[in-house]
């Protein structure tokens, strides 16, 4: 019994030491965390790391908060439609990915402006939500909607801090149903970061969104999400960050595994209604839709199989990153991220600009 105090005793010494030596910022605009501070936060609760992100103002918050908000001032300084006479105004929305082909189809094709709407991360959810938001703020020639293998099982969560654990954002997006062969979607409270910072500085509100996402985000779990005393033990963190990753891949492998997605979930079923219906609402607002999907590394060409039938049934342009970015080449992804080596972005812009000309002038589109 006394050995079993001493080892208690000096576990807790430990502990605590670790915190005191290792304290992680706390103002990221001045100070980076190092490789140990980050992977002793990573276990922390997504409110805890909420807390430590979101400040009253944007200089006291964390530089990445106010990505991926669907209402941003700095939309409404992005073009809203083509100006010149052989101009078109190509509008993206997704992930990184997605942001990253527009920069690159702008610097390859004069004629090209774009209007990038992305966040990090972003599932197709957020996606279409996105379009769907900004249709009446633009008037775009061209529209592109964003996929990517691995965000297609976050399509039934609510939010970029419930999706993702070790490195939440706070961006939220609707969840989707099918109802009447239309998709509905159920919005979160709140779409811009001032309300966010308003909900969550006030007890009330944000227990109600808490509450909320209960209900409808299949990715929220009290145990990972809400702070508590556990949040001050780093040994207490790293147990959490393994249930974490437990739960992702119990998540994820519901809707995917190594011989591709699972056609029947409702993961699958919504992104192929999205894709859809993107598809049928660009074309009502005379634009061309495409489809950008994105096979990340050691995916195969999974996402892309999955929404064949449906760009087949609907006759919608798309590209497909497997084709120029083979998923089991490494060489050809970069390793801090899952983006593509620039020199691709490069030869994917240009691929997706012959496929845009080549549909606009076909008729039917």
């Amino acid at each position: 019994l006394l050995a079993a105090g001493w080892i208690v005793f000096y576990v807790v010494l430990l502990d605590a030491s670790l915190n005191l030596l290792f304290p992680y910022p706390r103002n990221l605009h001045e100070v980076r965390p190092g490789p140990l501070q980050q992977y002793l936060e990573f276990g922390r609760s997504v409110e805890g790391k909420l807390q430590r992100m979101t400040g009253k103002t944007n200089a006291d918050s964390a530089p990445i908060l106010p990505a991926g908000w669907m209402e941003r001032e700095a939309y409404e300084e992005l073009p809203k439609k083509a100006e010149g006479e052989h101009q078109m105004l190509v509008a993206a929305y997704g992930m990184s990915h997605t942001h990253l082909l527009a920069d690159a189809m702008a610097d390859q094709d004069e004629r090209v402006v774009t209007r990038a709407v992305t966040a990090p991360g972003a599932p197709a959810n957020w996606s279409y939500a996105a379009f769907e938001y900004d249709r009446e703020r633009r008037k775009a020639d061209v529209v592109i909607l964003g996929v990517m293998t691995d965000g297609v099982a976050g399509i039934s969560s609510t939010s970029g801090a419930t999706l993702h654990f070790e490195h939440p954002y706070a961006y939220v997006y609707p969840r989707y149903q099918i109802e009447a062969e239309r998709l509905r979607g159920e919005w979160p409270p709140f779409l811009d970061l001032k309300t966010y910072r308003e909900t969550f500085f006030n007890l009330e509100t944000w227990d109600s969104y808490k509450a909320w996402l209960a209900q409808h985000d299949n990715y929220y779990d009290p145990l990972l999400y809400n702070a508590s005393i556990f949040d001050r033990s780093v040994f207490l963190r790293i147990l959490r960050r393994a249930y974490a990753a437990s739960c992702g891949r119990r998540r994820s492998g519901e809707v995917y595994d190594q011989d591709g997605f699972n056609l029947e979930s409702e993961e699958v079923t919504i992104l192929r209604k999205i894709v859809s219906e993107f598809a049928r609402l660009a074309r009502e607002d005379g634009s061309l839709p495409v489809v950008y999907i994105v096979n990340n590394q050691g995916r195969a060409d999974h996402v892309y199989t999955a929404l064949l039938p449906v760009l087949t049934e609907h006759n919608i342009a798309h590209l497909s990153s497997h084709v120029i970015c083979p998923p089991s080449n490494p060489r050809l992804f970069l390793v801090r991220n899952s983006h593509f080596i620039p020199s691709k972005d490069r030869e994917l812009a240009l691929a997706m600009i012959k496929i845009i000309d080549e549909r606009r002038r076909a008729p039917g589109r």
